[in-house]
């Protein structure tokens, strides 16, 4: 499997991204008097980008907002259910600190994604040591497909390349998510249509 290729964008695609992506970031400071509140956190929510402090044991319970992208430097204070919430309402979803997160609620995401949640979620990138492709889809093997073509996927402005052999899971409304991993540690999973024309005899079912 080929790393994601990013496209080179222009910089008014670049600022077409950006205008919708909200960052959130934890500062752990001894004086929590200044962190904001859950209250605070749902108003951040409906703004384009802003930078707020989190107390360090900030817990939020409630739905995210409709975005485009949805950002976290230090993501230690979210839940699983805070990452279900986040793929129900966020196209792309980017932790790029450390979180809590095991390889079982990763896989506990993917299992949730196939039963067919989260329609508007496309890309979740996180940062994760030791992670393999066992790992995300423990479970649902008898759903993963290998691909005998080179085939294109489409997230957002992102185009991805897969060569012949590629495992990919293909849930019932045709839907298929595919995992690229990096030696930086991060892993994104990322939920494509196809680019490129394909018949059913192009994907052939893993054994």
């Amino acid at each position: 499997m080929l790393p994601f290729q990013i496209l080179n964008l222009p910089h008014v695609a670049f600022r077409k991204v950006m205008s919708h992506l909200t960052l959130i970031e934890l500062y752990c400071e001894k004086d929590e008097s200044n962190h904001e509140s859950e209250e605070k956190f749902r108003e951040v929510l409906k703004t384009d980008i802003m930078w707020i402090g989190l107390p360090s044991k900030f817990k939020y319970t409630g739905p995210f907002a409709n975005l485009d992208a949805f950002g976290s430097v230090c993501s230690t204070w979210m839940s699983l259910e805070n990452l279900f919430s986040l793929g129900e309402t966020v196209v792309r979803i980017d932790l790029v600190g450390n979180s809590n997160f095991t390889k079982e609620d990763i896989n506990a995401f993917m299992k949730y994604w196939f039963n067919n949640n989260m329609k508007r979620f496309r890309m979740f990138r996180f940062k994760f040591e030791n992670i393999g492709e066992a790992d995300i889809y423990d479970g649902l093997e008898d759903h993963l497909l290998t691909v005998d073509q080179k085939m294109y996927l489409q997230c957002g402005l992102i185009v991805t390349s897969f060569e012949p052999n590629s495992t990919v899971l293909r849930r019932d409304d045709g839907m298929i998510a595919v995992n690229g991993q990096f030696e930086n540690g991060f892993v994104i999973i990322g939920v494509h249509v196809l680019l490129a024309y394909m018949t059913i005899s192009t994907v052939v079912a893993r054994k």
